[in-house]
C-alpha cells in the first residue's frame, strides 16, 4: 500500500512539474495566436486588438507578457 501510494505521489509531482513546462513552451511558441484574426485597422479593431493583447487570458499563450510590455 505504501509503494502505491509513493507511485501516486511521484506521478503527481511529474505530473505539475509537466504542466508548468508546458506553459513555459506554449507563452514561447504562442500555438493559437493568429495575425489574421486582427484585419480590420479602423478604430474598432485596433481597439480590438489591444483588448485581445492585453487580457492575460486570451489564446495568445503570452499570458502577462504583453500587459507589462504595454
Amino acid at each position: 500500500m505504501e509503494n502505491t501510494s509513493q507511485i501516486l505521489q511521484n506521478l503527481s509531482q511529474k505530473n505539475q512539474l509537466w504542466q508548468k513546462e508546458e506553459e513555459l513552451i506554449e507563452a514561447y511558441q504562442a500555438n493559437y495566436f493568429n495575425i489574421f484574426h486582427f484585419i480590420p485597422t479602423n478604430e474598432v479593431g485596433l481597439s480590438y486588438i489591444l483588448k485581445f493583447l492585453l487580457n492575460p487570458k486570451e489564446s495568445h499563450g503570452q499570458k502577462i507578457y504583453f500587459l507589462i510590455a504595454f
